[in-house]
This record gives C-alpha cells, structure tokens and sequence, in this order.
C-alpha cells in the first residue's frame, strides 16, 4: 500500500469546520471502532492487530501539539494497530486521524463503520488470495496460521468459509480468462 505524503494527499481527507461536514477521527473514535471490532468482529480485528502499516495503519493528519507556522498541525505519522495504542496517550484528544487499509481510506465517523471496515478486510483477503494463486499457493487456514493471528476456534470458522469462498471465485474467474484466451486465434501455435 503506498501511503500518501504530500501535503495535497495528506489534505485529501482535510473538512472545513462547516457543520455540513462529518466528524473527523479521533482517538476515541477510533478506540471505540476498534472495540467495537475486537468483541463483534474478532476474525478482523485479529487480522489488522498482526499487520504492518503498509498493510493497515491508522494516521495521524493532524496534531495539536506539534502545530508550527510551517505545518500549521498537520502531519504524515501512520501506525500499525500495536504502534497507534502505544502512542494514545501521548495524542491530544482533538488529533484527526484516517484509516488505510485494502486500498481504501477512511476519513471521518460517517464513513469509519464496522460495515465498511469488513468491506476493506474483503478486499484485502480478495487481493492476499489472487497473489496466492497466481503463486500456485492458495492461502488456506491452517492450525498454526490460525494460532499465528490468534484466531478463536469460531474465527478460524468464519476465515475458512470467506477464504474458500475467495479462492473458488478467482480459480473460476482466472479459469474463464484462460479459456477465453485459448479460443483467440492468434494465441493458438
């Protein structure tokens, strides 16, 4: 994942103080999804606590204590899950924050919901399993991955339904590609 750092990037999440504009992320908000995920949605909350920030990160847009003439506040500080409740103490309680994860990027509360961080953790799964294939090395829950994310019984339950799920739908799609590619003539030797 390539995580944006100019300062156009970093203000594509930027709301103006309008009240038509939603609420932008804070450490609360983002505790709180984050509970809200460990409880309700164990398999993803597992998944996104073991990744790196290239994989998952939340990011620091703006700071409060660190505002100078030359930043004005904003900064470009990403963390993985760990490194972001590690560092919470030290945020101030107005801090903006984003979310990056399987190529999307969650700006504000409106948009930062269990629902659309299932769709993100999708998406992920979705992009992980096609390398695999391609690979020749789907990616399958074993016991000791299961261990390795610390995967309830009943998670690893869920991940191995939604994996099977994935891969099936990419052998078939890439079988499909195949076929058809077979059928062009100047394919054919």
């Amino acid at each position: 994942m390539n995580l944006p750092q100019t300062d156009k990037e970093q203000a594509a999440c930027a709301f103006d103080a309008a009240p038509e504009h939603p609420a932008p992320l804070t450490k609360k908000y983002v505790k709180d999804i984050m509970r809200r995920l460990k409880y309700g949605y164990h398999h993803i909350y597992a998944l996104i606590e073991t990744l790196p920030e290239d994989d998952f990160a939340i990011v620091r847009r703006y700071s409060y204590r660190d505002y100078t003439e030359e930043t004005r506040g904003y900064v470009f500080q990403p963390y993985s899950l760990k490194g972001f409740y590690a560092g919470a103490a030290s945020f101030h309680v107005r801090d903006e924050f984003y979310i990056l994860f399987g190529g999307g990027r969650l700006c504000n509360e409106s948009e930062t919901s269990v629902k659309n961080i299932e769709t993100l953790y999708d998406r992920y799964l979705i992009d992980r399993c096609e390398e695999a294939i391609r690979r020749n090395d789907p990616i399958r829950i074993t016991p000791s991955l299961a261990k390795q994310y610390g995967l309830t019984r009943s998670d690893a339950l869920v991940v191995r339904k939604r994996l099977d799920a994935i891969n099936t739908a990419i052998v078939t799609r890439l079988q499909k590609q195949y076929d058809d590619l077979k059928g062009l003539a100047c394919i054919r030797k």
